[in-house]
């Protein structure tokens, strides 16, 4: 199953800190809930690829860029068919 995920950084919290706060969250849930939830499993383990995988300081230097422009932006986290970490900056309109 596919699952996007979409961290939206602002000028207090960067694209690292938002995905380490998410995905220890997403940990936690999944401890509390007792039984698998794949959902969650998924969250957990494109967090983890990105956090460990993906060049985040390179993703987060992109977004402090376009955002001192001015433009409002978010990363989409995605995993294809094959298995590959998808990232992909977008600027929202």
């Amino acid at each position: 199953m596919r699952q996007k995920i979409v961290l939206k950084p602002d000028k207090n919290r960067c694209i690292e800190t938002l995905a380490k706060r998410r995905y220890w969250n997403a940990v936690d849930r999944y401890m509390r809930l007792g039984e698998d939830d794949i959902r969650i499993e998924n969250e957990i383990e494109i967090l983890r690829r990105f956090l460990e995988e993906v060049d985040v300081e390179g993703y987060r230097s992109q977004m402090e860029s376009l955002m001192e422009e001015g433009k409002e932006v978010c990363l989409v986290l995605d995993i294809d068919e094959k298995g590959d970490i998808l990232v992909e900056i977008k600027e929202i309109a």
